[in-house]
């Protein structure tokens, strides 16, 4: 191997050269989606009104897009694969499901005896697993879990037409959907969100919290759920790193400020993003952590740091965008937010009172 090394001698530069030529590569895929994406704007007349940073421009990269595809295609394969040699009646759940009503039918007092009802989740776990092998709330279209079929089968296990209320209300397996939504679909979700979700994609976060405002409308998920506090908490983990890694605004002096198309002004929006995301979680998230990371720490630290090297024109604006990006609850009088904003506030009243209105710079 030392052999190899010196015979063959790597330089610095040659050791870069993968790596610039893939930079360059990337750059130029982002610089042709922008392009596209202003093509179409100016057909929409929609220029004038676009900020740039706060399109998807840059979420997914044509190549790894392209290997996300490919990856997914080999899991699926391979998932298939996995019960080739298992019968239908150990391998599908529907048909499990069939014997173990057959017990519950004939003999209801053994099968309380034998705890089946807290077995059977454990018990169809690894099922259910195989069947949301590819499903993922963050992709741009994923099946319903209430069109799966281990979701129906469950749903309708020992389902009968004249049940009454009284009788739901004492069947053993009253509980087996919401267990196994907790057992399995929250951990999986909680996993997606610390691997894969990536909180700067607004198409991303938009998915997320649709999917988990469905999943606390439709199924009887407790604040003391211990897999729903984990996925909360993991979210939050997200979040924060997010801002300590993805946020970045170079300050410059106001004399040397450049277009509107500057890269400050381009990192300014994506910040302003990230803000808004962040707030997309406003009704699931406490409004007091969600508070700490939107305006403690990402608008006072960064996004309003930033707005005072801006002309003011070009901060009022900003400001405008901000205002109207919050929870309209939280500007409520005598609102918790609006302490937690006084140096916003506080710079907004000093701009408004030093903008001249017959200065052209503030036309």
């Amino acid at each position: 191997m030392f052999n190899l090394l010196l015979s063959e001698p790597v330089t610095a530069a040659s050791r870069r050269a993968p790596e610039y030529e893939e930079q360059v590569r990337r750059a130029a895929e982002r610089e042709g989606r922008r392009t596209r994406r202003r093509c179409e704007r100016e057909r929409n007349d929609l220029l004038s009104s676009h900020l740039d940073g706060m399109s998807s421009d840059d979420e997914i990269a044509d190549q790894q897009q392209e290997l996300s595809v490919t990856t997914m295609t080999q899991i699926e394969s391979q998932s298939v694969e996995a019960f080739e040699d298992v019968t239908d009646d150990f391998s599908k759940i529907e048909l499990i499901l069939i014997k173990f009503f057959a017990w519950r039918k004939t003999d209801m007092s053994s099968y309380q005896d034998a705890f089946v009802s807290l077995c059977l989740p454990k018990l169809l776990a690894p099922l259910v697993r195989h069947e949301l092998v590819l499903w993922s709330p963050l992709l741009d279209e994923y099946e319903d879990i209430e069109n799966m079929r281990w979701y129906q089968a469950c749903m309708l296990y020992a389902s009968q037409a004249d049940e009454t209320v009284e009788q739901l209300k004492i069947d053993p397996d009253i509980n087996l959907v919401p267990a196994l939504i907790e057992k399995i679909v929250l951990p999986k979700v909680t996993a997606l969100v610390t691997e894969c979700w990536d909180p700067l994609s607004t198409t991303q976060t938009l998915r997320l919290v649709g999917f988990i405002n469905r999943l606390g409308r439709e199924f009887p998920l407790s604040g003391t759920n211990k897999q729903l506090n984990k996925l909360f908490e993991s979210i939050m983990d997200r979040m924060r790193l997010a801002l300590e890694n993805d946020v970045f605004i170079p300050i410059f002096p106001k004399q040397v400020q450049e277009a509107k198309t500057s890269f400050f002004q381009r990192q300014f929006c994506s910040g302003l993003k990230l803000f808004r995301n962040f707030l997309s979680w406003q009704g699931i998230l406490a409004d007091k952590l969600l508070r700490e990371l939107a305006i403690g720490a990402l608008l006072n630290r960064y996004l309003l740091l930033a707005m005072r090297v801006c002309t003011p024109n070009d901060a009022i604006n900003k400001a405008y965008i901000i205002v109207n990006t919050l929870p309209t609850v939280w500007l409520l009088p005598n609102s918790e937010t609006l302490k937690n904003m006084e140096l916003f506030i506080g710079y907004i009243k000093q701009t408004l009172e030093n903008c001249d209105a017959s200065n052209p710079i503030f036309m």
